[in-house]
């Protein structure tokens, strides 16, 4: 099997690592929807959401760096929605 070769410069690479922490800023909106559905249905979105974007991942990292970016940044919104229930 060929590793796929990925000819990113620095700076896409930082800001690929840094997009989770982007989606990680929206969490603001999670509380207040998280009072109006429930916290049962914020764990199984945030869970759902985690275990796709982690099957895409591999291949949207093959396709370009600008898709991966935004996958990442809807990671980090999705991570935050576990998160939040997971410690509350």
């Amino acid at each position: 099997m060929q590793r796929a070769q990925f000819n990113w410069t620095s700076i896409e690479q930082g800001i690929a690592l840094g997009a989770q922490g982007v989606g990680s800023a929206f969490s603001v909106f999670v509380g207040t929807l998280m009072h109006r559905i429930g916290g049962g249905t914020f764990v199984s979105i945030g869970m759902f959401g985690i275990g796709i974007i982690t099957l895409i991942h591999p291949l949207v990292m093959s396709i370009h760096i600008y898709l991966l970016i935004v996958i990442r940044v809807i990671f980090g919104f999705f991570e935050v929605i576990y998160l939040i229930i997971k410690y509350k």
